[in-house]
């Protein structure tokens, strides 16, 4: 599967710093890395249940390097042929 979708990510210095930037907005540590992995394994989106991930995304969309998208809500969106919820 992980071959089909890409190449692991390591965590360099410059993730390191778009996490320590992510976390001073007040996301979570592993939320952030998770961000900023995606972001530099350029994902268009990630999918969570994580509802206090999904607020905080919501507060800073603008600001975010990824789209962040509540799995059920990003399906039904994309049956319907929108773009992104």
């Amino acid at each position: 599967l992980l071959e089909r979708l890409g190449r692991p990510i390591s965590i360099t210095r410059e993730i390191e710093r778009a996490a320590e930037a992510l976390e001073r907005r007040g996301i979570q540590t592993l939320d952030v890395l998770h961000l900023a992995c995606a972001s530099a394994a350029r994902a268009d989106v990630v999918l969570t249940c994580d509802d206090r991930l999904l607020r905080a995304a919501r507060r800073m969309a603008d600001e975010l390097p990824i789209q962040v998208h509540n799995p059920i809500d990003f399906l039904r969106a994309w049956g319907k042929g929108d773009p992104a919820p």
